[in-house]
């Protein structure tokens, strides 16, 4: 019966390998053929009188809030405080990276198309 168990997990998993391999080679392929390509600072203008500074506290917790339960709740995490550290963390680095490249790339000439 043990083996049997065994089995079946190993066939779930090499089902979910060929998926996702086969939806790999489909992204690719998609993505030859269809590229797109987004320029930043285009232009924009806010339409309403509510600065952007002013709900951006808002905006934080509530995202940090949503992140940290769904991840809880489909993972099943036990600790949820190491959690929302992590993801707090990981919300911090992917804000700041940009910047932080920003400036290496201003301080060390660096240029990339």
């Amino acid at each position: 019966m043990k083996i049997f168990k065994n089995y079946k997990k190993q066939n779930i998993f090499n089902n979910v390998k060929c998926f996702m391999e086969r939806t790999w080679y489909v992204v690719m392929i998609l993505m030859c053929f269809f590229p797109n390509f987004t320029y930043a600072n285009s232009s924009w203008r806010w339409i309403s009188d509510t600065r952007p500074y002013d709900v951006l506290p808002f905006v934080i917790i509530v995202t940090l809030a949503a992140e940290t339960i769904s991840i809880i709740k489909f993972s099943h995490i036990e600790n949820k405080a190491k959690t929302f550290v992590v993801v707090l963390i990981g919300n911090i680095l992917s804000f700041a990276a940009p910047y932080a490249l920003t400036a290496l790339f201003l301080r060390y000439n660096i240029f990339i198309l």
